[in-house]
């Protein structure tokens, strides 16, 4: 089964969890505080976790660029 939505749906997805996620990053105030991720039992730092973020964004652009380069959008 295939589900095809508009980019926007998605967009507002990222825009919604920024507006979320924007205060709580506003209020660290240590960023060498440890984090254990429940599934992998792995301990990040917060500084890591979004340098991570980050990296992760900016994966997708580059994927979404290509396919747009390469379909002529």
């Amino acid at each position: 089964m295939s589900c095809v939505l508009p980019p926007e749906v998605s967009l507002t997805l990222l825009d919604v969890l920024h507006a979320r996620l924007l205060p709580v990053l506003e209020g660290v105030t240590d960023w060498s505080r440890p984090w254990t991720h429940p599934a992998q039992g792995r301990t990040y730092t917060l500084d890591t976790l979004l340098a991570m973020y980050d990296w992760h964004g900016r994966h997708h652009v580059r994927h979404i660029t290509a396919l747009r380069e390469q379909e002529g959008w």
